[in-house]
């Protein structure tokens, strides 16, 4: 198999999590990345560094924290250019254009501005199906925003020319998505 950034996006609880770690055992050649925020997340070490640092600095430290974020984006998104191997994306920034869109946040051209530097990923998977469904499946989650997310992250992927696959998590069992998955990624 060729090498290749697949992504994998979709509201919560449409099944990102379960599709990557099913994706990974059935690609033998593959490796994970994590794109979005939190304790998964492995950042680059300089960069790290100074995150915890401007984290001291109230406000300017908020703005910095978020731009050595978006500078992370990019190297990582390049780094992922050497390999010979399928990466497997969670998430992709992108997320925060589609989500910064949806709750009408001033920081919407910002990420569309950091979106247009990256490197692309060679495949889009957009996670989707009965909103109400996957809503239910995080309650955290309205089934309005969800619906919403899947809406916009359609209309920002074909406004950007962008290849993706369109997996309905909610009519397709684990197996069945994966298997569509594996069969796009292959041809």
């Amino acid at each position: 198999m060729k090498s290749q950034k697949v992504c994998i996006v979709g509201p919560d609880g449409a099944g990102k999590s379960s599709i990557l770690s099913a994706l990974q055992k059935k690609l033998n050649d593959s490796e994970c990345v994590y794109f979005g925020y939190g304790e998964s997340r492995r950042y680059n070490k300089k960069i790290y560094s100074l995150m915890k640092k401007a984290r001291s600095l109230g406000r300017f430290g908020e703005i910095s924290v978020r731009l050595l974020v978006s500078l992370d984006d990019v190297i990582k998104s390049y780094s992922l250019n050497s390999t010979n191997k399928v990466v497997l994306i969670d998430r992709f920034p992108f997320d925060n254009v589609v989500n910064c869109k949806i709750d009408g946040r001033r920081t919407y051209v910002y990420h569309k501005a950091i979106c247009k530097v990256l490197s692309k990923p060679s495949l889009v998977i957009l996670l989707s199906g009965n909103a109400k469904v996957i809503a239910n499946r995080k309650s955290e989650i309205s089934e309005s925003r969800t619906h919403d997310f899947i809406c916009e992250m359609e209309e920002y992927l074909v406004e950007n020319r962008m290849d993706f696959l369109k997996v309905n998590t909610t009519s397709l069992s684990l197996e069945e998505s994966v298997s569509q998955i594996i069969s796009s990624i292959k041809s």
